[in-house]
C-alpha cells in the first residue's frame, strides 16, 4: 500500500463492531487513529459513544463522549456558524498547522 493513502480497520469480532480506524499517508507514516468503544443500540443498530481520535503529527488528542445522541435529528445552520468574538479569528487547521498559531506556540 506505500505509495498512496490507506486506512486500516479493525473489527471487534466478538460485538461485531468497529473498534479502530488508523488513517496513514502515502509512506506509511500514521495520521490520524480513531477509537471507538462503548457501543449500544440506537435506532436498530450499535453506536459507540465514547471516541479517541489521535492526531500525532499535530500532537493533538480529542476525547468524546456521547450522552444520548438521536439519529438524523435535524441541526439547524447556525450551529455550525462559529460565533464572533472580539480579538479571536477563526483557523483553518487543514491548512495551517497548529504550531503556526501564536497561541499554540511552545516557548
Amino acid at each position: 500500500m506505500l505509495g498512496s493513502r490507506y486506512a486500516q480497520v479493525l473489527v471487534d469480532r466478538k460485538k461485531c463492531a468497529i473498534a479502530a480506524i488508523t488513517r496513514y499517508d502515502a509512506a506509511g507514516h500514521k495520521i490520524t487513529e480513531v477509537h471507538m468503544s462503548g457501543y449500544k443500540p440506537l435506532g436498530g443498530i450499535l453506536f459507540p459513544r465514547r471516541f479517541v481520535i489521535d492526531r500525532p503529527r499535530q500532537q493533538t488528542s480529542v476525547k468524546l463522549r456521547l450522552g444520548r445522541p438521536k439519529l438524523n435529528k435535524p441541526i439547524p445552520d447556525a450551529a455550525f456558524q462559529a460565533p464572533e468574538r472580539p480579538g479571536w479569528r477563526p483557523v483553518n487547521l487543514d491548512r495551517q498547522p497548529l504550531d503556526a498559531v501564536q497561541a499554540f506556540r511552545k516557548g
